[in-house]
């Protein structure tokens, strides 16, 4: 196991975190998606983005998607997108996708699997989304407005709960972390 294990790591949605209601009304506003175009990049509001990368910058944290944006496009994608947007972070991996696992439907339980699956022994770890489906893990998340998106304050609290280590030790040792 490396250094870099130790690192703290933020899980981040995309739709209600990257993006949200005001800005894709506007884009709606001014044409965005007429005549059947679509680029997901131009969904990815810049100002998020930019907030994202004062999480990363700060923290050193690694970044995975825990977005539903990770069943319908590729990681390459899933980076490429940010970065046109002023991403200066890359994704490390994506949650896996328990859809068909009635008893795991939730994001928290497909972030426990990650965390479980790689035995990631840090203990900082954050959650940003707009959903709070986080079950045993609903402590760790920074809950975002989907009209809005990712705010400064939000940003603050992020960076704050993935500098502060979790009691009871590492998150993939047990369930209840």
């Amino acid at each position: 196991m490396t250094h870099d294990t130790f690192r703290p790591i933020l899980f981040l949605d995309f739709d209600g975190v990257l993006n949200h209601a005001s800005y894709l009304l506007d884009l709606s506003d001014r044409g965005y998606g007429r005549n059947g175009s679509h680029d997901p990049a131009e969904e990815i509001d810049p100002s998020a983005v930019a907030r994202v990368n004062r999480i990363v910058t700060t923290t050193g944290c690694f970044v995975v998607c825990s977005s539903a944006w990770r069943l319908l496009y590729r990681k390459s994608d899933l980076n490429h997108y940010p970065e046109q947007r002023g991403a200066e972070f890359r994704l490390l991996d994506v949650t896996p996708d328990d859809s068909g696992n009635n008893e795991e439907r939730g994001r928290g339980h497909q972030i426990q699997r990650w965390l479980t699956w790689h035995r990631w022994p840090t203990t900082r770890i954050a959650i940003l989304d707009d959903n709070s489906d986080m079950a045993h893990l609903m402590h760790r998340l920074v809950l975002t407005d989907a009209t809005v998106g990712l705010q400064d304050e939000q940003a603050d609290r992020t960076i704050a709960m993935l500098r502060r280590p979790m009691v009871g030790g590492a998150c993939y040792a047990s369930p209840r972390c």
